[in-house]
């Protein structure tokens, strides 16, 4: 647990950092029913877990009144929310430190959205360790697209609703321009498959919504 604890509308969210790789810290938000008890990561059977367009922080204060029954967790994956490298006014620069970081992975034959990928799923992992059994995850903006991996890949995921999910990455490859980050269009995707068909997929095993 981090010492310095969210609040927001006098809620409390407790701070954690998990490692998911050497020097990779990733941050996760729970919201604290009983603040006493939040020394501990301790994490309940089924959780709603939400994965942000850019911030947690800003997530969670334009959610607050919305969040569903039962506990809330939120997760910065590397590069979001707090670890942003750059202020979120200049984030979606064409050229910012984003795009720069993602081009560096690509050079060195990796993916930076698949390293978001992995965050989630390592945390995921995490809590299955801790006894979760059921997520039902949200996911918004870059969320989205991280959360359309997580929940092919992860079978503790049983229901996902994806706001402002695009169409297809083939649209956007067609696009004259667009504000989607480079690091949410995974190289060579389409020459294996593409957003519809892997909402097709999903939709035969878990409950899925978009909006």
């Amino acid at each position: 647990m981090l010492r310095n604890n969210l609040a927001i509308k006098k809620t409390i969210f407790a701070r954690y950092a998990v490692e998911t790789e050497p020097g990779i810290w990733i941050i996760i938000k729970k919201k604290a029913e009983n603040p006493e008890l939040i020394y501990n990561l301790e994490v309940e059977k089924e959780i709603n877990l939400y994965l942000p367009d850019v911030s947690s922080e800003d997530e969670i204060a334009k959610n607050l009144d919305f969040l569903p029954e039962g506990p809330v967790y939120f997760i910065d994956v590397r590069g979001l929310g707090e670890s942003m490298p750059e202020e979120k006014k200049n984030f979606f620069s064409a050229y910012g430190y984003d795009f720069m970081i993602d081009r560096f992975f690509y050079m060195f034959g990796e993916s930076y959205l698949g390293k978001r990928t992995y965050d989630v799923l390592s945390v995921i992992e995490l809590f299955q360790s801790k006894g979760c059994e059921k997520i039902v995850l949200y996911g918004d903006g870059q969320g989205a697209i991280i959360g359309l991996f997580v929940s092919l890949f992860s079978n503790k995921v049983e229901s996902v609703f994806l706001k402002k999910l695009p169409e297809s990455f083939y649209a956007l490859a067609s696009a004259k321009s667009t504000n989607i980050p480079s690091a949410c269009l995974p190289h060579g995707i389409l020459k294996i498959t593409d957003i519809p068909e892997i909402i097709e997929i999903l939709r035969k095993e878990k409950n899925v919504s978009l909006s």
